[in-house]
């Protein structure tokens, strides 16, 4: 493994839910096709079913996550708990506004791996594997219309994170009793080149910390700086010096990084077949009818804020749609947790404040 920072799938594991409002439902439930998916229905305190006036279903960023988003294997400092869309679901509770989370396919399947090694050989895997992005959109699909049914007096909302965003988008234009979607961290590129961004381009601002005097190469000098960066970089040299000249320019440096996706490609054919049938995200946003609401982070150097300023830019001067609106949030990352600088790789929890914010502004837009 080169310099690259890669992409962070993550792998975790469910966990008691506290208490926020009603005790929570926890369940197993079948998806479309039969697969159970463990699920979780909260409803605010003194409310039943009939009641609710409005429902969220949760959808994921990419990996094989739980139903309540477990970041905390990639958050600092080590040992934090990070349950983001549990702490999101609180948020929501406490204004009144039900939830719905469930375990994502990939992570249900992660399990069953785990237990018995021989399931890879399945029919049942198998077909997931050929169609990876089009049964994420199914089961969202799926529970939304089991949401539709359990709270027939809500309006029905959908909040996707990073690659849910999309999925989102996509079953919210299926489901047109769907009322609006909250999105974090949007992008409207292929994954192909969210991957691409992340690997080549996220770390370049650690390559010209170390580059003094901004001639875009790092000569032994600057590599033998008192940085774990510049120490990594220089135990690479004899691989990433790829002209033999005893320095890393900035090239071979963002080489090095890429060789990552030459050797581990990112994400699997089959879920770029998947995502080349789809419709293109800015494409749903134009034709939507229900409300867009966008979260992005300033500082989301894995969908950066660029994707949905450019929405934002085009909505102004062209589309012209009042069913939009954009919150951004200063010096926050992909999961709008603070961030030390752009360049940051690690996740922090989410601040209290940020996440009554967020859901302050999805209750107030959606209700």
């Amino acid at each position: 493994m080169f310099v690259a920072i890669s992409l962070v799938f993550l792998f975790s594991f469910p966990s008691a839910a506290k208490e926020v409002g009603r005790k929570p439902t926890s369940v197993s439930i079948k998806s479309f096709d039969g697969f159970p998916l463990r699920t979780e229905i909260n409803i605010p305190k003194k409310l039943n079913k009939s009641q609710v006036k409005s429902v969220v279903i949760f959808v994921h960023g990419s990996g094989p996550h739980d139903l309540n988003e477990d970041l905390s294997e990639v958050t600092s400092p080590p040992g934090t708990s990070n349950l983001f869309f549990k702490d999101i679901s609180d948020n929501f509770l406490r204004k009144g506004i039900a939830t719905l989370r469930y375990n994502k396919r990939a992570y249900e399947a992660k399990l069953r791996l785990e237990m018995d090694a021989k399931y890879k050989t399945s029919s049942e895997f198998k077909s997931y594997l050929a169609h990876p992005l089009n049964y994420l959109v199914k089961d969202l699909a799926f529970f939304v219309d089991f949401a539709h049914k359990e709270f027939p007096n809500a309006k029905i909302n959908i909040l996707g994170h990073s690659e849910g965003t999309q999925v989102a988008l996509i079953v919210a234009s299926q489901k047109k009793f769907v009322h609006g979607t909250a999105l974090i961290g949007f992008t409207n590129e292929p994954t192909t080149t969210s991957v691409f961004e992340q690997f080549v381009y996220r770390s370049q601002g650690h390559f010209k910390q170390l580059d003094k005097n901004s001639d875009e190469i790092l000569d032994q000098a600057e590599l033998s700086a008192d940085s774990e960066v510049a120490q990594s970089l220089k135990k690479q040299l004899p691989i990433l010096d790829l002209n033999r000249d005893g320095m890393i320019s900035l090239s071979e440096y963002k080489a090095g990084n890429y060789s990552n996706l030459v050797l581990q490609k990112l994400p699997s054919d089959e879920y770029r077949a998947d995502q080349a049938l789809l419709p293109i995200p800015s494409d749903l946003i134009k034709s939507a009818k229900h409300k867009i609401l966008f979260l992005q982070g300033e500082w989301d150097n894995q969908t950066p804020q660029c994707f949905t300023q450019a929405i934002q830019l085009v909505n102004q001067n062209t589309w012209k749609k009042t069913s939009l609106k954009f919150i951004y949030f200063p010096k926050a990352g992909h999961a709008l947790d603070p961030r030390d600088s752009y360049e940051d790789i690690m996740y922090k929890k989410t601040p209290q404040e940020t996440l009554e914010k967020m859901t302050s502004e999805v209750a107030k837009f959606f209700n």
